[in-house]
This record gives structure tokens, C-alpha cells and sequence, in this order.
């Protein structure tokens, strides 16, 4: 059985956990901003929309509840960033299948938005530098949702009971008239 004093380490390392996530989804998140602006920049394939840096601010949205969460522990914060955290894993696979598309046309899309002839050296090394630009997005979409997934397990194992230690049950022996005994829980 546990005590409070077992408890209280447990809680800090979890807050510490959730403080660190945090930080990774800010560092993500402006990486994603950056790229998505880079993307634009370089006129990569279906980045008009600016999808990476939609999806930046949305990791920088999550970071707001984890460092909620990691300055004062309360359910309500706790469910919070779990919830953001669930949410920003999807939208970063989201975000990999998109960029995994995007990817894969940069040749029809350089080809046809470019005076390209016959692939001369110039086309080929655009879309080199795009395919590049939308496989270190790519990367960053997964890590965002290897953290945003491992943030939900922190918020879910300080939050559930099934995650926790339960207590013992006490059984007591009573003794009866007849000289038998009956348990007690």
C-alpha cells in the first residue's frame, strides 16, 4: 500500500513529464511555423494553405494546458491537456498523410507550375530542395505525435485509477457465539 509520502515524488515526476512535453510541443510548434513559412516560401506543392503552420499553432495550443497542468495539477487541467494532447496526435498524422502526398506530387507540380524543358538542372534541384522541405515537415508531424501521444499517457496514469496502485483490502476476523469466525471486509 501506498503512502502519501510514496505518492508525492510520483506527482512531481509527473508534472515534470508534463512540463517537458510542454516544451517539446513549443519547439515543434515553431519549427512547424517556420517550415510552413519556408514551404510558402519556396512555392512547395499544396502549402498554400499554410497546413504546417495551422497545425504550429495548434501544437503551441497544446503547450498552453501542458504548462497549465505542470505549474498547479488540478482534474479539470490534467483532462485538459490530455484532451489536447489526443487531439494534437491526430492532426499530426494529419499532417503526415498530407505532406506525405504533397511529397510524392512535387514532380507534376514543379513540372507544370515551372517552365521546366525537359527537366533541365534547375527544376530537378527545385524540387530536390521541396521534396526536402516536406519530408522535415513530415519528421516533425511524427515526433509531434510521438510527444502528443506520450503527453495523453501522462495525463491518463495521473488521472485513472486503473494506473494506480490500489489499496489493500483489510479483512477483519469476528468472532461468533457458536465458537466459529466470519470475515469481514
Amino acid at each position: 500500500m501506498a503512502s502519501e509520502d510514496d505518492e508525492a515524488p510520483r506527482k512531481d515526476s509527473m508534472r515534470r513529464l508534463a512540463a517537458l512535453f510542454a516544451i517539446s510541443h513549443v519547439l515543434l510548434g515553431l519549427l512547424c511555423i517556420i517550415m510552413g513559412i519556408v514551404a510558402i516560401a519556396f512555392r512547395c506543392a499544396y502549402h498554400n494553405g499554410g497546413a504546417p503552420i495551422w497545425m504550429g499553432l495548434l501544437f503551441l495550443g497544446t503547450r498552453v494546458f501542458g504548462l497549465l497542468y505542470a505549474m498547479k495539477k488540478t482534474r479539470c487541467k490534467t483532462l485538459s491537456f490530455m484532451i489536447m494532447s489526443i487531439v494534437s496526435a491526430v492532426f499530426s498524422l494529419l499532417l503526415f498523410l498530407f505532406m506525405l502526398y504533397a511529397l510524392l506530387q512535387e514532380d507534376y507540380f514543379v513540372h507544370r507550375t515551372k517552365d521546366c524543358r525537359l527537366l533541365s538542372a534547375t527544376c530537378v534541384d527545385i524540387v530536390r530542395r521541396n521534396k526536402i522541405v516536406d519530408g522535415v515537415v513530415m519528421l516533425l508531424a511524427a515526433i509531434e505525435g510521438i510527444v502528443a501521444v506520450l503527453g495523453s499517457v501522462v495525463g491518463c496514469v495521473d488521472t485513472c485509477s486503473c494506473c494506480q496502485e490500489q489499496p489493500e483490502a483489510k479483512t477483519t476476523h469476528v468472532a461468533t457465539e457458536e465458537g466459529g469466525q466470519i470475515e469481514e471486509s
